[in-house]
């Protein structure tokens, strides 16, 4: 797992580059001092971004998801399957069909329709987890969209501590939440709000526990 320190949003000395004094001096009272959330999420956002709580404790880490990572999807079905993944035209009876027969067998006690709608196992299903893992989980939607957005001003971190850090965390293994974003504290959360907002993405951050 590799951990990239990224975004220093703000210091808690004056001069922040990305956050103003005023702010950063809220963010301290509310979310340092007195353990509260300090979120000003836009009135009609067009994403909700889960911030989930995977700690017990006043300020514990938050993973940060679009949608709730720890619900995976129903599998596939097989239709859906060869359409997805074998590159089959599943408009196309015919071909459908000749496809099943040359490379997985036909129907015995059952008619083409419900053939085609069981959901996929064995080897098919664990190479469409393993897809899903890495590209269609919530947090590895939350880790790419957050990736790509100008959140620091690229001057690296300050030579001061900082009030709030995100954490990328880079997977090099499938698996569950391979790709992820971590937010260290409440001020984390305060301020990657602000800096969304700043961005005009319409993003809302909603506090969850694990």
């Amino acid at each position: 797992m590799r951990r990239r320190d990224f975004l220093s949003l703000c210091g808690l000395a004056a001069g922040s580059c990305l956050v103003s004094d005023s702010f950063a001096r809220v963010v301290r009272d509310v979310c340092v001092r007195a353990h509260q959330p300090y979120l000003a999420t836009p009135r009609n956002p067009r994403l909700i971004l889960s911030a989930i709580a995977i700690e017990n404790g006043k300020d514990a880490p938050y993973l940060l998801s679009i949608g709730d990572p720890r619900l995976p999807p129903d599998p596939l079905s097989l239709l859906e399957y060869l359409g997805q993944f074998e590159c089959v035209d599943i408009d196309d009876p015919r071909a459908v069909r000749r496809f099943c027969l040359r490379h997985i067998g036909e129907p015995e006690d059952e008619t083409w329709e419900q053939f085609l709608s069981r959901p996929i196992t064995g080897s098919d299903f664990t190479k469409w987890e393993r897809w899903w893992e890495s590209n269609q989980c919530p947090s590895v939607i939350a880790h790419r969209l957050l990736s790509g957005l100008p959140l620091d001003d690229g001057r690296g971190a300050p030579a001061h501590e900082p009030l709030a850090n995100l954490v990328f965390n880079e997977g090099e293994w499938h698996g569950p939440w391979r790709d992820n974003v971590e937010a260290g504290s409440l001020a984390a959360l305060a301020c990657l709000q602000d800096r969304l907002n700043a961005l005009d993405q319409h993003i809302a951050i909603h506090i969850e526990q694990w």
